[in-house]
């Protein structure tokens, strides 16, 4: 996918690296593999907030809890409903991740995927070109 991958080095590398886990998880989707899918387009939300949050948070954030800060930083620019959103997919981070825990819903997947695209094609753009 082409598109302006504007600000520093870090903001392009999360973004860059979000979309290689979104291009995972599509193409995981498309084997009904959902476990591994939604693993990683979580992941890929998750790296696109960072790639949001690196424009204003100092140093590096070595955390997957970053719902809360995303939506301490950019709520009012975002809207409730958005952060709301975010906070409900990345609260099921280990849901994939751990056997047991609950059943991964094909349609859960097919939501958190959406959500990431919102983010990369929409979402994050708007923000760091509102920083420019």
């Amino acid at each position: 996918m082409e598109r302006d991958l504007a600000g520093s080095r870090k903001v392009r590398e999360y973004l860059v690296l979000s979309d290689r886990y979104l291009e995972a998880a599509e193409t995981l989707v498309g084997s009904k593999n959902w476990e591994p899918a939604m693993a990683n387009v979580l992941h890929s939300i998750e790296l696109s907030i960072k790639a949001a949050l690196s424009t204003v948070v100092k140093g590096e954030m070595r955390t997957h809890q970053v719902a809360g800060l995303f939506g301490e930083h950019f709520r009012a620019k975002v809207g409730k409903g958005l952060c709301r959103d975010i906070a409900r997919a990345l609260m099921r981070y280990n849901l994939p991740r751990y056997p047991g825990e609950e059943e991964i819903v094909p349609e859960d997947v097919k939501d958190a995927l959406k959500l990431a695209r919102r983010l990369r094609d929409e979402t994050v753009p708007a923000l760091l070109k509102g920083r420019k």
